[in-house]
């Protein structure tokens, strides 16, 4: 097999490359960074051959002589994507999803590619109350930059390949979560983000003096934060573990045909928003005050940590700004396409049981979520 991947340094990517290795020819496009040698970000020699490029600009910045290298390329699998859902970096994430499929689409037709897989998300569904693989737009209500550039990435995928007649498939994972064995992830967004500014204030509590009053906030190995959390009690959160991710993603790319539809890579009994993040809170040591969504925030708290505790619910703000379409409103997502093309190998997703959880956030413990030594990530 002869196959172009982008993405190849990123978080999904980079576990499908090594899940790939050593399966045929594969070529990376990968972006300088500062000058350096492309090849070097992949990590290991030898494992792919190095196209240097970058998806935001025309054909991918791919010289004329590499994409005669890329000529008959059997299938492209296009998992460079900007996560980002804020509106403060809404251009550059469409730039990335929306210019950069656009991009890699018309070099994969220069290239004579043979199929296209693109990864888009199941959050294209946006605020609809059910989606299905058939869906695309039903005038569902897209949140915010990212579902908007992913919807509207997917249907460049549809009109080009219409007019091109080059077969596809889009696959539309949940929230990626680390490896069920493991807890391996390579950076902590989506729902470890969520998480990530409460973490931060109770390793900044848990480091403070015994004559600061948040040394009054420390009982034993357990923080308490007056933040308020809100979430629905009845929503459900869609976690899909990478490596399950990965093995439905290898079953396209083995596959001899594509149907030119969507399929959804998800979890089919998703737990409740509530009990993931209650259980979440206390796996990492937290206390804090969770409440339905139409609930006031606390207040009434003593003299001494009523500014603490308004500093920090207005910090958490941020947060939940952000997440709020996620912890509020989930859609129900059919996986009947994807089922049935798998058959026999088809296996769902891992449950998002305390078992999961506890190894998700073991390994999310010992590479501090992220963060660079000494760092600590307050708004």
């Amino acid at each position: 097999m002869k196959m172009l991947l982008t993405g190849a340094t990123g978080t999904l990517g980079s576990v499908v490359l090594e899940k790939i290795s050593g399966n045929g020819q594969i070529y990376c496009l990968i972006r300088n960074k500062h000058g350096d040698d492309a090849g070097n970000r992949l990590g290991e020699n030898g494992r792919a051959i190095v196209i240097p490029g970058d998806i935001t600009l025309p054909l991918c910045g791919v010289s004329a002589e590499n994409i005669e290298l890329l000529k008959g390329v059997d299938v492209v699998l296009h998992c460079a994507a900007s996560i980002d859902f804020g509106l403060s970096r809404a251009i550059t994430t469409s730039n990335i999803n929306i210019n950069g499929t656009r991009n890699i689409l018309e070099l994969s037709l220069k290239a004579a590619a043979k199929k296209f897989i693109h990864v888009s998300t199941s959050y294209v569904a946006g605020g609809a109350e059910f989606f299905s693989e058939d869906d695309h737009d039903i005038g569902q209500q897209l949140r915010n930059p990212y579902e908007k550039s992913k919807s509207q990435g997917e249907e460049m995928v549809r009109i080009f390949a219409s007019k091109s007649n080059m077969p596809f498939a889009i696959l539309r994972p949940s929230v990626i979560v680390g490896d069920s064995k493991t807890g391996k992830i390579m950076s902590f967004e989506g729902y470890y983000g969520f998480f990530k500014y409460l973490i931060s204030l109770r390793d900044k509590v848990k480091k403070s003096s015994k004559k600061s009053v948040l040394s009054e906030l420390v009982n034993g190995e357990k923080v308490f934060l007056p933040v308020t959390v809100r979430c629905s009690y009845t929503s459900t959160i869609n976690l899909v573990p990478i490596d399950w991710v990965t093995n439905c993603i290898c079953y396209f790319l083995k596959q001899g045909t594509m149907e030119n539809r969507a399929y959804h890579l998800v979890n089919e009994d998703p737990p409740h928003v509530r009990q993931v993040i209650e259980k979440t809170l206390e796996l990492v040591g937290v206390n804090c005050y969770l409440r339905e969504t139409s609930e006031p925030l606390k207040n009434g708290f003593p003299k001494n940590i009523i500014k603490i505790a308004e500093t920090m619910q207005k910090g958490f703000e941020l947060t939940e700004n952000l997440y709020w379409p996620y912890v509020t409103k989930e859609p129900k997502f059919s996986v009947k396409e994807l089922k049935r093309i798998m058959g026999k190998d088809y296996s769902p997703a891992p449950q998002t049981d305390n078992k999961l959880l506890e190894t998700l956030l073991s390994y999310a413990e010992k590479e501090k979520w992220g963060r660079k030594k000494g760092e600590l990530t307050l708004p």
